[in-house]
């Protein structure tokens, strides 16, 4: 098992976030299982409601965390385009 130390950069003018190349292969990975379970919890840092949010595949999981519950989070953890078994808790 390898470990990465993980790096992401946000854009100061649109907020778009980039993620370094591990991020990159282990969504591609998580994309392209034919099964995945996926799900999201919520907590609080100071003041602000978050939601973390997990893809999760036998062997790597992807996490990110949102301002949003929404399922548009689901659609950019997974690509609208996932064509496996998603197991969910038909929550969001």
């Amino acid at each position: 098992m390898t470990e990465y130390q993980l790096q992401q950069s946000v854009c100061p003018v649109c907020g778009e976030v980039t993620h370094s190349e591990p991020v990159v292969e282990a969504r591609a990975y998580v994309q392209a299982k034919p099964a995945a379970h996926l799900d999201e919890t919520g907590c609080r840092e100071g003041q602000q409601r978050t939601w973390p949010w997990t893809a999760v595949t036998f062997w790597v999981a992807v996490s990110v965390v949102r301002l949003s519950r929404s399922g548009k989070v689901a659609q950019e953890l997974m690509v609208e385009h996932f064509w496996g078994w998603l197991v969910t808790d038909r929550w969001t």
